[in-house]
Order: C-alpha cells, then sequence, then structure tokens
C-alpha cells in the first residue's frame, strides 16, 4: 500500500505464508464497505491488525527413507494386458466360426458367444494354476474345484471344446490348404502382429522351443533327442533378455537354420542396431555377412565343419593352459572374431559384436519356457492344432505378465508390489470368467447339485 509503513526489502528474515480464513463472503465484504456508519476507522487499528505478528512457523521432519510413490502410480489391470495379445476382434472371429462349424459338423448351431470363449479361456487359465490329472476330475464330486465347475458345465465345457473353430473348413482352396497351419492361421497372425507392436529391445535371442505332442495326428510333428519332450511341435522363436516373445515361426519341415534367422530379423527396424544371439545350430559365415548388410550384428556358438577354414589351436593344447585360456583369430573382411576359449570344456562362437554380456546370459527363449512349465495345462484333445492354440495362449500370459512388468519399473514401483506370474495368471483368468456375465450362478447345495442365479 502507497499509505503502508515501509519495509526493508533485505531484511534477512523472510516472513512465510501463513494460511488463515477468512472471516466472511464476498457479500459481507461488500455489505460492510457500504454500512451507515459515518464514522472511518482509524488508521492506527488496521495499521495494527495487519503487522500482527506472525504465528510460530510449521516445523518439518526430514528423513533419509527411500521415496514412496504416490497412490495414483497405477498400471492398468492384468485384463487389459492379455488383451493387448488376444483382442476381442480374434475373440469374435472364433465365436462366429465356431458357430459355424458346429452346424457343419452337427447339423445344429452351439449358439456360443464372445462371454462364453471368454469364460473357456479362463477355466483353461485356471487349470493351469490348479492342475489335476484330466479336465473331468474338476467337476467330480470327490475333487470338486469350484473356480472352474461354478462357471460352467462340463457337458458345456466339453462341447465348446470339441467345436472351436478358427476358419471356415468349405471355404479354405486348395492354395490356402497347403499351409499346414491353415485351420490356425488367422489366430496365429494376430497374436504375432500384436506382438510386433510392443518395441523391440536391442538385445534378440533366437532358439528353438518344443511344444509337446505325442499324438499321432498332424504333419508337423518332430521329434528331437535329448529335449525334455523329444516329441511335439517345434517353434522358432525371438525373444529379449526377458524373455518376452517378440516374434516366432513355427516349422513345418523346410528351412535350414540360417533361413529361419534371417526370417525372424525381417521385422526388426533397418535403424536400430540389434544384437542377435544363438546358438550353433544357425551360426555360419554366410549367414553373418548376410545380416551384416542388414546392419544387424551376431553372436553365436559355432560348430567345427562351419568355421570357414579358421584355424585355432586344438581342445588338447588349449586344455593345458588352465580354464580361461583363449585363443581367436580375426577375419579381414566383415571384422567377424572367432574365439575359442577354455571353460569346463573348449567353447568355440563367432561375433560380429564384442559386448560385455555372455551368450548364455542373452539366450532368453529357456527363460519363456520355464514360465510356460509353471502355469500351462497340458490339456489333451484330438486335434492337434488346438494344442498350439494353447500354447501360444499362455504365451500370452506370459507376455502380457513381461509388458506388466517394464511398466512397473519404468513408473518405479517396488519390487515387493509388482505381481508374480501366478497371482498375473489369476486375475486374468478372474476377469476373463466374469467380464460381461450378466448372470452369476453360485453352488448352493452339493448334495443336491442345485445352483441360484441371481
Amino acid at each position: 500500500s502507497d499509505f503502508g509503513p515501509e519495509l526493508d526489502s533485505d531484511s534477512d528474515s523472510d516472513e512465510l505464508y501463513q494460511p488463515h480464513e477468512s472471516d466472511g463472503g464476498a457479500e459481507d465484504s461488500d455489505s460492510s464497505n457500504h454500512s451507515s456508519s459515518d464514522e472511518d476507522v482509524p488508521f492506527a487499528e488496521t495499521a495494527s491488525v495487519q503487522m500482527e505478528p506472525n504465528r510460530a512457523a510449521k516445523t518439518y521432519k526430514w528423513r533419509k527413507k527411500g521415496f514412496e510413490l504416490p497412490d495414483d502410480a497405477t498400471t492398468d489391470t492384468p485384463l487389459v494386458y492379455f488383451r493387448r495379445f488376444v483382442s476381442l476382434d480374434v475373440l469374435e472371429n472364433i465365436v462366429e466360426h465356431t458357430n459355424q462349424y458346429s452346424i457343419q459338423k452337427h447339423g445344429k448351431c452351439v449358439d456360443t458367444s464372445v462371454k462364453e470363449i471368454e469364460q473357456v479361456l479362463g477355466l483353461y487359465l485356471w487349470m493351469g494354476l490348479v492342475q489335476m490329472s484330466g479336465v473331468r476330475q474338476y467337476w467330480e464330486n470327490e475333487v470338486r474345484y469350484g473356480p472352474v465347475a461354478d462357471i460352467m458345465s462340463r457337458n458345456r465345457f466339453s462341447q465348446l471344446l470339441s467345436v472351436i473353430h478358427f476358419v471356415d473348413n468349405e471355404m479354405a482352396s486348395e492354395e490356402v490348404k497347403k499351409d499346414r497351419l491353415w485351420k490356425l492361421r488367422p489366430f496365429l497372425d494376430s497374436f504375432r502382429r500384436q506382438c510386433l507392436t510392443i518395441a523391440l529391445h536391442q538385445k534378440q535371442s533366437i532358439d528353438e522351443m518344443m511344444v509337446p505332442y505325442k499324438g499321432k495326428f498332424g504333419g508337423i510333428r518332430q521329434y528331437i533327442k535329448g529335449k525334455p519332450h523329444p516329441w511335439g511341435f517345434k517353434v522358432w522363436g525371438s525373444c529379449c533378455v526377458t524373455g518376452f516373445l517378440h516374434d516366432f515361426d513355427i516349422y513345418q519341415g523346410k528351412g535350414v537354420g540360417g533361413d529361419i534367422v534371417v526370417k525372424l530379423c525381417d521385422s526388426l527396424a533397418d535403424k536400430v542396431r540389434f544384437l542377435i544371439f544363438a546358438d550353433n545350430f544357425f551360426t555360419s559365415m554366410p549367414l553373418i555377412e548376410k545380416l551384416l548388410a542388414k546392419g544387424i550384428y551376431y553372436t553365436g556358438t559355432v560348430r567345427k565343419n562351419r568355421m570357414s577354414k579358421c584355424t585355432l589351436m586344438t581342445n588338447k593344447d588349449l586344455s593345458k593352459k588352465g580354464r580361461g585360456s583363449y585363443d581367436h583369430r580375426i577375419e579381414s573382411n566383415t571384422n567377424t572374431v572367432c574365439l575359442k576359449w577354455q571353460d569346463t570344456k573348449a567353447v568355440t562362437l563367432m561375433s560380429t559384436y564384442a559386448g560385455p554380456e555372455p551368450l548364455g546370459k542373452a539366450r532368453r527363449v529357456d527363460m519363456l519356457e520355464a514360465h510356460l512349465a509353471r502355469c500351462k495345462f497340458p490339456i489333451r484333445i484330438r486335434r492337434w492344432y488346438m494344442i498350439l492354440f494353447w500354447h501360444f495362449l499362455s504365451v500370452a500370459v506370459i507376455n502380457a505378465w513381461l509388458l506388466y512388468q517394464h511398466d512397473c519399473e519404468a513408473q518405479g514401483i517396488p519390487t515387493l508390489k509388482v505381481l508374480k506370474l501366478r497371482k498375473f495368471q489369476v486375475l486374468v483368468a478372474e476377469g476373463l470368467v466374469q467380464v460381461g456375465t450378466l448372470i452369476k450362478c453360485f453352488y448352493v447345495q452339493r448334495l443336491t447339485n442345485y445352483h441360484i442365479c441371481i
């Protein structure tokens, strides 16, 4: 104020802001200004009110401890993450062709819906969490499991399993049927597209994984000696260091190792210097040269007959030098290093990228298989391609969980508050069996097997 006392702006004791309550609203202040009193309030009284000493300053406590995130640091629900890989469009396509196939096979429509197909998927995920010797056991009185049996009757579940379909068999041409996976192709293509939408990590591991299957049907069944499940379907996968499946291809009996790597690398961005890690099944100098032409660096173990006449110390001579000794050569044109080092036994690899991360830590397809072993139900079914469908459904849950973990890490959410895979799958299963449900059946009396619908 021009009429107030002058204050020293350079004073060391700055006045703190003290919040105070208003004595009245706007209407009260206006009415007081237009009061009928002719006497003015003395200036000394107003000045004494304005210059009243401040109250005691509030004390703050400072401690050296971890920062706690605000309550609004949250992520999407597990079901939302799952839908990024198995969308509603895919489910609507399954519903359409399932109803169509039931008419073609039995002459009667099974009359299913998206809600019911979601419940079937949710029940399968529940079975992966609480595994029994067979599907029927979940409805038997002696070992009945409520989260499964209360959602759908056993006969209805078996009926839907027998007619779930992805294409129209009668409209498929001979050209389409040349693809041995044509009955499952729409789902596989959709799932692969969704995986490719996720930003890729710079380091990618390419390896094979087996989908167990001992049935006699299916022309693409393979046998690989030494695998935990030697009989099954071979799937080539490209995973990042966390085990996230970015790209895949199901082996149909054609293609050598190097071609698989090139095919899986076609989906990689051109402007990013990707680092590919693989084992000796793929490694060769022609593959390394082809990847270098695309700006992709490669590291992998190599077999003796694929070293392109690179001469290194013998295993016997290297073992005499002891563990940790090594011998190497550099190829001049491609700057490729061929290295042999002594571990428990001699190991030979080729690399165009000498990074700090060893090959063993970059191979993460095995990590994906380890996750699958904990949450996948080995359901038995005559239609062999359904085995692949259930396999990739479990992969979708794992990819969703790994994406959720990435978001939690980006937001700084403490590790103790991040959901484990098992709890994450529980929430996905609960969301699938409950979403869109207008009528919930609750098991009331076990002796009479009655249900009350509300």
